[in-house]
Protein backbone atom coordinates (compact mmCIF):
# COMPACT_ATOMS: atom_id res chain seq x y z
CA UNK A 1 0.00 0.00 0.00
CA UNK A 2 1.64 2.65 -1.32
CA UNK A 3 -0.58 5.65 -0.98
CA UNK A 4 -3.49 5.63 0.86
CA UNK A 5 -7.54 4.99 -0.49
CA UNK A 6 -9.82 6.05 2.09
CA UNK A 7 -13.71 5.94 1.18
CA UNK A 8 -15.67 9.27 2.65
CA UNK A 9 -17.88 7.62 4.03
CA UNK A 10 -15.17 6.17 6.37
CA UNK A 11 -13.35 9.61 6.84
CA UNK A 12 -16.87 10.97 8.17
CA UNK A 13 -17.52 7.85 10.59
CA UNK A 14 -13.63 8.30 11.97
CA UNK A 15 -14.67 11.97 12.74
CA UNK A 16 -17.32 10.84 14.77
CA UNK A 17 -15.47 8.20 16.73
CA UNK A 18 -11.94 10.26 16.44
CA UNK A 19 -13.10 11.40 20.15
CA UNK A 20 -15.63 10.66 22.77
CA UNK A 21 -18.13 12.89 23.93
CA UNK A 22 -15.89 13.96 27.17
CA UNK A 23 -12.39 14.56 27.82
CA UNK A 24 -10.46 12.13 29.57
CA UNK A 25 -7.45 13.46 32.45
CA UNK A 26 -5.02 11.37 34.01
CA UNK A 27 -3.09 12.41 36.84
CA UNK A 28 -0.49 10.89 39.35
CA UNK A 29 -0.64 11.05 43.38
CA UNK A 30 1.86 13.97 43.21
CA UNK A 31 -0.31 16.02 40.76
CA UNK A 32 -3.00 15.85 43.72
CA UNK A 33 -3.60 19.45 44.02
CA UNK A 34 -5.02 19.57 40.34
CA UNK A 35 -8.37 18.63 41.49
CA UNK A 36 -9.05 22.34 42.47
CA UNK A 37 -9.30 22.93 38.66
CA UNK A 38 -12.25 20.39 38.35
CA UNK A 39 -14.96 21.37 40.41
CA UNK A 40 -17.54 21.55 38.06
CA UNK A 41 -18.85 19.75 35.05
CA UNK A 42 -16.19 16.40 36.19
CA UNK A 43 -16.15 13.34 37.63
CA UNK A 44 -13.41 12.12 39.74
CA UNK A 45 -12.53 8.66 40.06
CA UNK A 46 -9.56 6.32 41.08
CA UNK A 47 -7.59 4.64 38.25
CA UNK A 48 -9.39 1.49 38.88
CA UNK A 49 -12.82 2.43 39.25
CA UNK A 50 -12.34 3.64 35.71
CA UNK A 51 -10.33 0.91 34.47
CA UNK A 52 -13.52 -1.39 35.24
CA UNK A 53 -16.05 1.39 34.44
CA UNK A 54 -17.94 0.15 30.82
CA UNK A 55 -18.90 3.35 30.01
CA UNK A 56 -15.65 5.58 30.00
CA UNK A 57 -13.57 3.23 29.46
CA UNK A 58 -14.96 1.89 26.12
CA UNK A 59 -13.31 0.90 23.00
CA UNK A 60 -13.42 3.98 21.11
CA UNK A 61 -11.93 6.12 24.64
CA UNK A 62 -9.47 3.48 24.82
CA UNK A 63 -7.96 4.12 21.35
CA UNK A 64 -8.82 7.98 21.38
CA UNK A 65 -6.53 8.40 24.31
CA UNK A 66 -4.56 4.98 23.77
CA UNK A 67 -5.20 4.26 27.39
CA UNK A 68 -2.75 1.17 27.18
CA UNK A 69 0.43 3.32 26.81
CA UNK A 70 -0.62 5.48 29.64
CA UNK A 71 2.13 5.53 32.52
CA UNK A 72 1.45 2.71 35.57
CA UNK A 73 1.48 5.41 38.41
CA UNK A 74 -1.62 6.83 37.38
CA UNK A 75 -3.32 7.34 40.62
CA UNK A 76 -6.94 9.12 39.49
CA UNK A 77 -9.16 9.72 36.47
CA UNK A 78 -11.05 13.16 35.67
CA UNK A 79 -13.93 12.81 33.18
CA UNK A 80 -14.79 16.49 32.24
CA UNK A 81 -16.90 18.21 30.02
CA UNK A 82 -15.30 19.52 26.84
CA UNK A 83 -16.34 22.86 27.59
CA UNK A 84 -14.33 22.44 30.93
CA UNK A 85 -11.03 23.43 28.98
CA UNK A 86 -11.58 26.91 27.80
CA UNK A 87 -12.52 28.04 31.45
CA UNK A 88 -9.39 27.86 32.43
CA UNK A 89 -6.67 30.15 32.40
CA UNK A 90 -3.94 29.37 29.57
CA UNK A 91 -1.39 28.96 32.42
CA UNK A 92 -3.88 26.47 33.82
CA UNK A 93 -4.53 24.58 30.68
CA UNK A 94 -1.06 24.67 28.88
CA UNK A 95 0.29 23.07 32.40
CA UNK A 96 -2.39 20.31 32.50
CA UNK A 97 -1.56 19.86 29.16
CA UNK A 98 1.67 18.99 29.98
CA UNK A 99 0.81 17.17 32.73
CA UNK A 100 -0.92 14.64 30.04
CA UNK A 101 1.75 14.84 27.81
CA UNK A 102 4.29 13.33 30.88
CA UNK A 103 1.91 10.33 31.41
CA UNK A 104 1.92 9.56 27.77
CA UNK A 105 -1.52 10.00 27.18
CA UNK A 106 -2.66 9.75 23.80
CA UNK A 107 -4.24 12.64 21.29
CA UNK A 108 -1.60 14.74 21.55
CA UNK A 109 0.38 15.56 18.49
CA UNK A 110 3.32 17.63 17.46
CA UNK A 111 2.27 21.01 16.15
CA UNK A 112 4.15 19.97 12.98
CA UNK A 113 1.15 17.74 12.17
CA UNK A 114 -0.71 20.89 12.70
CA UNK A 115 1.23 23.20 9.98
CA UNK A 116 1.58 19.90 7.78
CA UNK A 117 -2.29 19.91 7.20
CA UNK A 118 -2.33 23.67 6.65
CA UNK A 119 -0.11 23.76 4.09
CA UNK A 120 -2.52 22.08 2.16
CA UNK A 121 -5.00 24.14 2.65
CA UNK A 122 -5.01 27.22 0.07
CA UNK A 123 -7.35 29.57 1.30
CA UNK A 124 -5.50 31.97 3.76
CA UNK A 125 -8.66 33.26 5.81
CA UNK A 126 -9.17 29.31 6.53
CA UNK A 127 -5.46 29.02 7.91
CA UNK A 128 -6.41 32.20 9.87
CA UNK A 129 -9.62 30.73 11.24
CA UNK A 130 -7.60 26.87 12.10
CA UNK A 131 -5.20 28.74 13.65
CA UNK A 132 -7.34 30.89 16.05
CA UNK A 133 -9.55 27.48 17.12
CA UNK A 134 -6.33 25.20 17.44
CA UNK A 135 -3.93 27.70 19.25
CA UNK A 136 -5.63 27.88 22.90
CA UNK A 137 -4.78 23.64 22.60
CA UNK A 138 -1.36 24.38 22.12
CA UNK A 139 1.69 23.68 24.60
CA UNK A 140 5.34 23.70 24.72
CA UNK A 141 7.55 21.18 26.46
CA UNK A 142 11.24 21.01 26.29
CA UNK A 143 10.65 23.91 24.07
CA UNK A 144 9.01 21.86 21.67
CA UNK A 145 5.70 22.64 20.52
CA UNK A 146 2.51 20.02 20.51
CA UNK A 147 -1.06 20.01 20.41
CA UNK A 148 -3.97 18.78 22.50
CA UNK A 149 -6.58 17.31 20.57
CA UNK A 150 -9.71 18.14 22.37
CA UNK A 151 -13.52 17.79 22.19
CA UNK A 152 -14.08 20.56 21.72
CA UNK A 153 -11.54 21.42 19.39
CA UNK A 154 -12.16 19.21 17.29
CA UNK A 155 -15.92 19.64 16.77
CA UNK A 156 -15.27 23.07 15.84
CA UNK A 157 -12.32 22.08 12.76
CA UNK A 158 -13.63 22.83 9.31
CA UNK A 159 -14.27 19.43 7.96
CA UNK A 160 -11.55 19.95 4.77
CA UNK A 161 -9.36 20.13 8.14
CA UNK A 162 -10.26 16.79 9.85
CA UNK A 163 -10.28 15.13 6.53
CA UNK A 164 -6.71 16.11 5.99
CA UNK A 165 -5.48 15.74 9.30
CA UNK A 166 -7.11 12.07 9.62
CA UNK A 167 -5.08 11.29 6.40
CA UNK A 168 -1.78 12.78 7.91
CA UNK A 169 -2.32 10.82 11.18
CA UNK A 170 -2.98 7.29 8.96
CA UNK A 171 0.38 7.29 7.39
CA UNK A 172 1.91 6.36 10.41
CA UNK A 173 0.32 3.20 10.70
CA UNK A 174 1.06 2.17 7.02
CA UNK A 175 3.12 -0.45 5.99
CA UNK A 176 4.70 0.70 2.17
CA UNK A 177 4.79 -3.00 -0.03
CA UNK A 178 5.85 -3.39 -3.43
CA UNK A 179 3.12 -5.96 -4.30
CA UNK A 180 2.06 -5.55 -7.79
CA UNK A 181 -1.51 -5.66 -9.11
CA UNK A 182 -1.26 -9.00 -10.57
CA UNK A 183 0.25 -10.21 -6.99
CA UNK A 184 -2.65 -8.72 -5.18
CA UNK A 185 -5.03 -10.11 -8.03
CA UNK A 186 -3.58 -13.36 -7.52
CA UNK A 187 -4.16 -13.69 -3.34
CA UNK A 188 -7.60 -12.32 -4.24
CA UNK A 189 -8.64 -15.42 -6.36
CA UNK A 190 -6.96 -17.16 -4.00
CA UNK A 191 -8.69 -16.12 -0.75
CA UNK A 192 -11.99 -14.50 -2.18
CA UNK A 193 -13.49 -14.39 1.25
CA UNK A 194 -11.13 -12.22 2.47
CA UNK A 195 -10.09 -10.18 -0.77
CA UNK A 196 -12.50 -7.57 0.11
CA UNK A 197 -10.53 -6.29 3.14
CA UNK A 198 -7.42 -6.21 1.23
CA UNK A 199 -5.43 -3.05 2.14
CA UNK A 200 -8.46 -1.50 3.42
CA UNK A 201 -9.63 0.27 6.75
CA UNK A 202 -12.27 -0.80 9.47
CA UNK A 203 -14.89 2.15 10.08
CA UNK A 204 -15.44 1.24 14.12
CA UNK A 205 -12.46 0.60 16.56
CA UNK A 206 -12.17 -2.81 17.83
CA UNK A 207 -11.11 -5.32 15.07
CA UNK A 208 -7.91 -6.85 15.98
CA UNK A 209 -5.00 -8.86 14.45
CA UNK A 210 -6.91 -12.20 15.80
CA UNK A 211 -10.11 -11.53 14.31
CA UNK A 212 -8.61 -10.64 10.17
CA UNK A 213 -6.83 -14.35 11.26
CA UNK A 214 -9.81 -16.13 12.07
CA UNK A 215 -12.03 -14.43 9.17
CA UNK A 216 -8.83 -15.54 6.89
CA UNK A 217 -8.98 -19.41 7.84
CA UNK A 218 -13.02 -18.93 7.73
CA UNK A 219 -14.63 -20.94 5.07
CA UNK A 220 -17.52 -18.84 3.74
CA UNK A 221 -17.64 -15.05 3.00
CA UNK A 222 -20.00 -14.52 5.48
CA UNK A 223 -18.44 -16.06 8.41
CA UNK A 224 -15.53 -13.78 7.32
CA UNK A 225 -17.64 -10.42 7.58
CA UNK A 226 -19.24 -11.21 10.69
CA UNK A 227 -15.84 -12.45 12.68
CA UNK A 228 -13.59 -9.52 10.72
CA UNK A 229 -14.93 -6.68 12.83
CA UNK A 230 -14.92 -7.94 16.20
CA UNK A 231 -12.45 -7.83 19.27
CA UNK A 232 -10.90 -10.84 19.89
CA UNK A 233 -9.12 -11.99 22.84
CA UNK A 234 -6.37 -14.54 23.08
CA UNK A 235 -8.16 -17.38 24.70
CA UNK A 236 -11.28 -17.14 21.68
CA UNK A 237 -8.12 -16.68 19.48
CA UNK A 238 -6.45 -20.07 20.57
CA UNK A 239 -9.84 -21.96 20.37
CA UNK A 240 -10.84 -20.54 17.49
CA UNK A 241 -7.85 -21.85 15.44
CA UNK A 242 -8.67 -25.06 17.09
CA UNK A 243 -12.36 -25.43 16.06
CA UNK A 244 -10.80 -24.96 12.55
CA UNK A 245 -8.27 -27.83 12.79
CA UNK A 246 -5.16 -25.50 13.14
CA UNK A 247 -2.40 -27.35 14.91
CA UNK A 248 1.12 -26.09 16.20
CA UNK A 249 3.72 -27.16 14.68
CA UNK A 250 7.16 -27.59 14.63
CA UNK A 251 7.95 -25.76 11.10
CA UNK A 252 10.44 -22.72 10.69
CA UNK A 253 9.60 -19.36 9.64
CA UNK A 254 12.09 -20.07 6.82
CA UNK A 255 9.14 -22.87 5.75
CA UNK A 256 5.67 -21.22 5.38
CA UNK A 257 2.89 -23.02 3.72
CA UNK A 258 0.24 -20.77 2.50
CA UNK A 259 -2.53 -20.72 4.90
CA UNK A 260 -0.10 -21.09 7.95
CA UNK A 261 -0.64 -18.95 10.68
CA UNK A 262 2.06 -17.17 12.79
CA UNK A 263 1.34 -16.51 16.78
CA UNK A 264 3.45 -14.12 18.69
CA UNK A 265 3.56 -14.96 22.33
CA UNK A 266 5.09 -13.11 25.21
CA UNK A 267 7.34 -14.67 28.25
CA UNK A 268 3.92 -15.32 29.61
CA UNK A 269 2.27 -17.50 26.89
CA UNK A 270 -0.12 -14.46 26.60
CA UNK A 271 -0.76 -14.01 22.44
CA UNK A 272 0.21 -10.85 21.03
CA UNK A 273 0.16 -10.66 17.37
CA UNK A 274 -0.69 -12.97 15.09
CA UNK A 275 -0.80 -12.95 10.82
CA UNK A 276 -2.13 -15.14 8.23
CA UNK A 277 0.42 -16.28 5.54
CA UNK A 278 -0.58 -16.08 2.15
CA UNK A 279 1.75 -17.24 0.31
CA UNK A 280 4.99 -16.17 -0.54
CA UNK A 281 6.23 -14.50 2.25
CA UNK A 282 3.11 -12.30 2.18
CA UNK A 283 0.72 -11.81 4.90
CA UNK A 284 -2.92 -10.56 5.77
CA UNK A 285 -2.47 -8.51 8.57
CA UNK A 286 -3.38 -6.06 11.02
CA UNK A 287 -1.54 -4.65 13.73
CA UNK A 288 -4.11 -3.32 16.23
CA UNK A 289 -7.86 -2.84 16.98
CA UNK A 290 -8.11 0.99 16.43
CA UNK A 291 -9.44 1.81 12.85
CA UNK A 292 -6.44 3.66 11.87
CA UNK A 293 -4.41 0.19 11.45
CA UNK A 294 -5.62 -1.03 7.68
CA UNK A 295 -6.30 -4.56 6.70
CA UNK A 296 -2.89 -5.12 4.89
CA UNK A 297 -1.04 -7.49 2.70
CA UNK A 298 2.69 -7.00 4.51
CA UNK A 299 5.83 -8.98 4.03
CA UNK A 300 7.34 -10.67 6.82
CA UNK A 301 10.15 -8.56 7.16
CA UNK A 302 7.70 -6.02 7.94
CA UNK A 303 6.23 -8.05 10.44
CA UNK A 304 9.88 -8.94 12.03
CA UNK A 305 10.65 -5.81 11.97
CA UNK A 306 7.66 -4.58 14.35
CA UNK A 307 6.80 -7.72 16.70
CA UNK A 308 10.70 -9.35 16.09
CA UNK A 309 11.23 -12.54 15.54
CA UNK A 310 11.09 -14.95 19.03
CA UNK A 311 8.92 -16.30 20.30
CA UNK A 312 6.87 -17.34 17.06
CA UNK A 313 4.91 -20.23 17.11
CA UNK A 314 3.45 -21.58 13.47
CA UNK A 315 -0.12 -23.26 13.04
CA UNK A 316 -0.74 -25.09 10.37
CA UNK A 317 -4.60 -27.05 9.44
Amino acid sequence: MNSIQIEINILNKWIKQFLPEYDLFFFPKKYGAVVKHFTSNTLLMPKEEFSNHTIFNNINSRNSYQVWNIHKDIQFVCVANPSLIMQWDKETRESIFRIQFEVNRGSIYEWDMIECVLEDIPSPSSKTAILQHVSPYSFTYDSKRYISMQKSLWDNLHKEFQYKFLLLLTKQFVYQTSLSKEQIKKFENSFPHIAPYFNSFSSVNGANCLAATLASICSEKSEAKWIITKWVHDNSFLKGLQIKQYRLKSASIDSLQPSDILVWKNEKNKVLHASFHLGGGYFFNKNGQSFFNPWQLVHIESLLNTWENERIEVYRK
